[in-house]
């Protein structure tokens, strides 16, 4: 089950990430919020991931390599899936 975003902010960037917004086009809102480009690049690569996007259509190929993706996204989904399987097993 998808939890919506607790804050404006939380909304705000879940906003931009669907748009496919650069970093130097966000609100300084934003901006202050998130810290750096870095920070803003990470929160786009995780969202990808958890929503288990195809990295050539995904707003990820704009912000990583292809290769850094989808091995952060095993890393990702091994680790899930072991907290699926402890939590089934309980």
């Amino acid at each position: 089950m998808q939890r919506a975003p607790a804050t404006v902010e939380e909304q705000l960037i879940w906003k931009a990430i669907k748009e496919e917004c650069p970093w130097e086009s966000l609100p300084k809102r934003l901006q202050a919020t998130l810290s750096s480009k870095e920070e803003w690049h990470r929160r786009i690569i995780e969202h990808c991931m958890k929503k288990r996007l195809q990295w050539n259509t995904c707003f990820a190929r704009k912000v990583c390599k292809e290769s850094e993706y989808y091995e952060d996204m095993m890393r990702y989904l091994r680790k899930n899936l072991a907290v699926a399987v402890i939590l089934e097993g309980s």
